[in-house]
Order: C-alpha cells, then structure tokens, then sequence
C-alpha cells in the first residue's frame, strides 16, 4: 500500500502538490469556499492546469525544473522559481488555524521579461466584478459568435466561411479587441485573430504556386535572385504555417476530404489542397535556405 505524506497544515500540503504539478490534488485540497487570487476556486484551478500544460507540453519544462523557497522565513510568502525563463511567481498564504482562507500576490506575476507563464486573471473573473448591462451584452454576442465555427460539431471551413465570418463580426472585434482585462472575451479575440491571420496565410496561396512556377534551378545566382524576389513572401505566414495547425503531417479523412486540424479550436478543420502550394514553396525555400553551391542537387528540391 502506498504510504499517503503527512502534512502539519494545508499550505504544507499545497506547497508539496504545486511543487509536484498534481493539480487535482491542489483541487481536492483547497476549500470551494474561499476564492484564490480574488477569483473562485474553480477559475484558479484551471489557471494551475493552464500553467502546468504551459510547461510541459509547449515548453518541456518538468516538476524538477521549479523551485519553491522563501525570502523571508518569517513570512508566509512563497516564490515559485522557473530560472531558465527568469519567472519567479509570488505566492501569499492568508491562515486561519493553519487552514488556508485565501492565496494571492502583492505583484500579481514578477517578469523579467515576457513569459506565458504568468498567473494573471481578468477583471471579469474576480469574485467582486459587477458587469454592467455593455459587458453583458458584449459577452452574449462573443459566445455566440465563437460557437458559430467553435462548437461540438465538427465543421471544414474554407476562405469564403473564414472571409464571411470576419466581415460578420468586424464591429463587435473593433469594441472588444481594447478590452485586454476581460478574460472571458479572449476566445472570440484569439478566434478574430486567427481567422484573419489565417485568412492571410490563404491568400499566399496563388503567389506561392508563381513562385514555384518561376523557379529554375540552373545556377546559385539563378537562386539567390529568386530568394531575394520571394523573401518577403517566406517570412510572412509562410515560415510558420504549421503552426496554424495542430498536426499539419498527420493525414486525417472526414468524408472523402483531407483535411488538416486547426490549432486551439478542435472541433475545425480545412481542406489540405488548399494549402499544398504554400507548403511546396515553404520547403523549397528552406531547402535552399540550407543550400551550398557545392552541393546542387535538383533532387532535393520537394518538388
């Protein structure tokens, strides 16, 4: 039988469970009560689950890569250390019977420099936020607008449902897009933002095959002149357009139609055939961009 540790009280107990990243027994342990961080027990929750997916997953930073430790050892304030990304998270114990009443920070998140990691809440997730009838509002016509393409229904969207959708919802964008404290209008933002910058990466569509027609690999200055005439169009969204995407190499068939998963937003998807050309021409330009004249080789060119 496993051997359950002890604890002397239950920030003892959550300091050794933020250490290990076990959110859900930070979740078992903490009482529903109270609110963390001025906001409720389940929001700050799922900030803890946001934080740990941050860094294991995107950043592949683990359990022994954090540091917990006082400054001050007659203070029941505690930092949360990640030196590699120069992150130090401030965390303040309020105790009452060596039970925990409330968790919050004078500085909210100490950064040297921009990190993902940061334990910031809205104003509109907090336990004293009174939203006006606006905000109301405001919050009804963003839900309802993500769960046009965001929902449990599996959707393909294309350019003309992208381009639709964005014209639909420029307005509500436009009073919105300011409003960086509500958390709860960051999906339609991030859903605005990405639809257009992917609106934009489609539309390299039809420049991307030009220049793959216009390409001729008869000498090193015959390239050179080429990378030159379509280096504003690699360095666009083109260099990075996997990153759209959750798998763009994993091959996924709904019907008879290939199709690639858009990141953030599950439920997505949009044909593969319309982003061939873009792909063709981004690893052509980054096998050039490894290319020695010692070494030409047309097969190596992707296609």
């Amino acid at each position: 039988m496993v051997k359950l540790p002890s604890f002397k009280s239950q920030k003892e107990a959550f300091l050794f469970y933020l250490h290990r990243m076990d959110i859900d027994m930070i979740d078992l342990i903490l009482d529903d009560s109270y609110s963390y961080f001025d906001v409720p027990k389940d929001i700050f929750v799922n900030k803890l689950k946001y934080f740990k997916s941050e860094l294991e997953v995107n950043l592949k930073i683990y359990s022994n890569q954090i540091t917990i430790y006082q400054k001050d050892q007659t203070s029941n304030t505690y930092f949360l250390s990640i030196d590699i990304y120069d992150f130090e998270q401030e965390i303040t114990f309020n105790e009452v019977d060596n039970k925990i009443v409330d968790i919050n920070s004078e500085f909210n998140s100490k950064l040297k420099k921009w990190s993902p990691l940061d334990w910031h809440f809205g104003l509109d997730e907090r336990v004293n936020f009174h939203p006006s009838v606006e905000y109301l509002l405001q919050l009804n016509y963003c839900t309802n607008a993500v769960e046009e393409i965001a929902n449990q229904q599996v959707k393909i969207i294309d350019y003309d449902t992208i381009e639709y959708w964005l014209n639909k919802h420029q307005l509500l964008y436009s009073q919105v897009k300011d409003e960086i404290f509500m958390f709860k209008l960051n999906n339609f933002r991030k859903l605005y933002e990405l639809l257009t910058d992917l609106k934009g990466l489609m539309e390299c569509s039809f420049p991307a095959k030009l220049a793959l027609d216009n390409f001729y690999a008869t000498n090193e200055d015959a390239i050179q002149k080429w990378k030159n005439d379509y280096l504003t169009l690699f360095v666009g969204f083109v260099e990075i357009f996997e990153g759209f995407f959750t798998e763009y190499d994993k091959l996924t068939y709904i019907g008879k139609n290939d199709v690639v998963q858009l990141a953030f937003f599950s439920n997505v998807y949009l044909l593969r055939d319309d982003f061939l050309d873009i792909k063709k021409f981004r690893d052509l330009y980054f096998t050039l961009s490894n290319f020695s004249s010692l070494e030409l080789d047309t097969d190596d060119f992707p296609f």
